[in-house]
């Protein structure tokens, strides 16, 4: 717990000052490098909004698209089967047919 004075000499300034306890000296250096770290993060932090602004963007043009071509696809699903009608195919069951010995 002892105390130390910290000073700044420059050519035209000098600053000492006053005592203090080194655990409160690394408390400060510790909180002033929190401060510039998060700083230097603000500038990912708006490229990151920025990145998720522009792919929801891209995300609701694709679900646009998408919807379009559902319905695209169920509008040529429906004028299909308007246009071919089924073909009824009767069957006539043939009895006391001889079946074939080889045939499963």
């Amino acid at each position: 717990m002892s105390q130390h004075s910290l000073g700044v000499d420059l050519i035209f300034f000098s600053y000492h000052s006053p005592e203090v306890p080194n655990a409160i000296v690394f408390l400060g250096f510790f909180f002033f490098g929190l401060l510039i770290a998060y700083f230097f993060s603000l500038v990912d932090r708006f490229g990151s909004k920025k990145t998720i602004k522009t792919l929801n963007a891209n995300l609701a043009a694709s679900e646009k698209m998408l919807d379009a071509l559902k319905m695209e696809n169920e509008a040529l699903k429906g004028a299909k089967t308007e246009k071919t009608e089924p073909v009824e195919v009767e069957a006539e069951i043939v009895e006391n047919e001889p079946k074939d010995p080889d045939a499963s």
